[in-house]
């Protein structure tokens, strides 16, 4: 399971409002999602740091986030970086 499961409504508004974009573009395998992927980052992060700046999320890799997001070890059908 991957920690986006994991996120509580709150926690993905919040990652959509940061990100200016919605949380179903982890579906549209066209469009952008680092943005995405760095806020839902963000989020996790905060759970165990509430003081965590946006900036450490941006920070990190690709593949940090994805780790971070639980998202490395899915197919890579699910991957929401994969392109179709």
């Amino acid at each position: 399971m991957s920690m986006i499961d994991t996120l509580t409504a709150g926690e993905m508004a919040t990652a959509e409002q940061k990100s200016g974009t919605a949380i179903t573009a982890l579906e549209n395998p066209n469009a952008p999602k680092m943005a995405l992927l760095t806020a839902l980052g963000w989020v996790v992060m905060k759970r165990t740091d509430p003081k965590t700046k946006y900036e450490e999320a941006q920070n990190k890799t690709l593949s940090e986030l994805m780790d971070l997001l639980g998202l490395n070890d899915e197919d890579e059908e699910e991957n929401p970086t994969t392109e179709s």
